[in-house]
């Protein structure tokens, strides 16, 4: 098999994204190992070593690994939080690369690196390192079975079941903005690997991204690989940039159906744009920016003053807050009101 283009000589970074308890060491080690093959030295960065560690004066001596993940969580929520920054981290991870493999590198022009970010959290730090490195950075997803996830924390990492609950549930998506929001990360990955049980799969998983990287010519899609662009292609439908999620229906390696979260049409279909009167236009009542306002926020914000006044709470921004972060929020983003025509009803 063809592995890529070696003439390319561009520095690469390689942002891992996964949640507590995926067993992604054995998988950014096949990285390593595989970017040899082209020539690549290649580093293995863990942010909580390099980056989080020197903000703690003293390490505290850790009774075991719940206390141990505990305090690296509660360290990057602080600095992320005091900074006001919520890219901050990998800020950290940028300054560490030049200062300590740039500055100090006495390898020559020709040497070529590859730098293994060991683990982004936040959706901010994607995309302070998109504008940073460009084409020359990218996400890779590193998932697995949250039961699986779960007994590795507690058969060996010797958590309590309840300690794993808690600690995966956290890590996946704390409430306060500059927490952990591991979720959003993984979301915005460009490709995706599966940490299961076969691990000659897992291999060539690492194998196939590197030849996707590399301009392999002669790599066509997987099935899923095609279903998953196709779910992307729908999500660009809709004109509501904080909701495009696409999907597809497949069944027998078949696509059945797909669709996008859009705001449907009143009496069918959907609003797209025309050609009139010599120019593309969207029907004035079916988009948000066309009505001048967002109307779903419109009725969630109906919705949770109605429950702040059976709870006998003033209608303000400080409980609104309150509110939301009880989780109440997620239950009101329901979808928009149609407008226009079923006004007419």
């Amino acid at each position: 098999m063809i592995r890529g283009d070696l003439n390319r000589d561009s520095e690469l970074v390689i942002g891992i994204v996964h949640t507590i308890g995926t067993v992604s060491l054995e998988i950014m080690e096949c990285m390593k190992d595989s970017l040899n093959k082209f020539h690549y030295n290649s580093e293995i960065i863990k942010v909580s070593k390099e980056i989080l560690s020197p903000f703690a004066s003293v390490l505290p001596n850790f009774t075991d690994e719940h206390q141990r993940i505990s305090f690296f969580m509660d360290k990057g929520n602080e600095i992320r939080k005091k900074t006001g920054d919520d890219a901050i981290l990998m800020k950290g991870v940028c300054a560490f690369i030049y200062g300590k493999y740039r500055l100090g590198n006495n390898e020559g022009p020709q040497q070529r690196r590859a730098y293994i970010i060991d683990s982004i959290k936040h959706p901010d730090e994607v995309e302070f390192l998109r504008r940073t490195y460009g084409d020359g950075f990218h996400l890779i997803g590193i998932s697995d079975d949250y039961e699986r996830r779960k007994s590795y924390l507690m058969d060996r990492k010797n958590l309590s079941e309840q300690q794993a609950i808690d600690i995966l549930n956290r890590d996946d998506n704390e409430k306060e903005k500059n927490g952990q929001h591991t979720r959003d990360a993984y979301q915005q990955a460009d490709y995706f690997i599966n940490a299961g049980d076969n691990s000659d799969e897992t291999q060539e998983n690492v194998f196939r991204l590197l030849d996707l990287l590399f301009g392999n010519p002669f790599i066509s899609p997987t099935f899923e690989e095609y279903a998953m662009f196709r779910a992307y292609v729908s999500s660009l439908r809709s004109a509501d940039l904080s909701r495009q999620i696409g999907v597809v229906v497949t069944k027998d390696n078949e696509i059945l159906a797909e669709g996008v979260n859009d705001c449907p049409r009143a009496f069918g279909g959907l609003y797209w744009s025309a050609f009139e009167d010599g120019k593309f236009i969207d029907v004035p009542s079916g988009r948000d920016y066309t009505l001048g306002y967002d109307s779903n926020k419109i009725e969630q914000k109906k919705m949770i003053d109605s429950i702040l006044t059976e709870l006998g709470l003033e209608c303000n921004e400080e409980n609104t807050k309150k509110i939301k972060s009880a989780g109440i929020g997620s239950l009101t983003e329901f979808g928009r009101v149609v407008h226009g025509e079923m006004e007419a009803l």
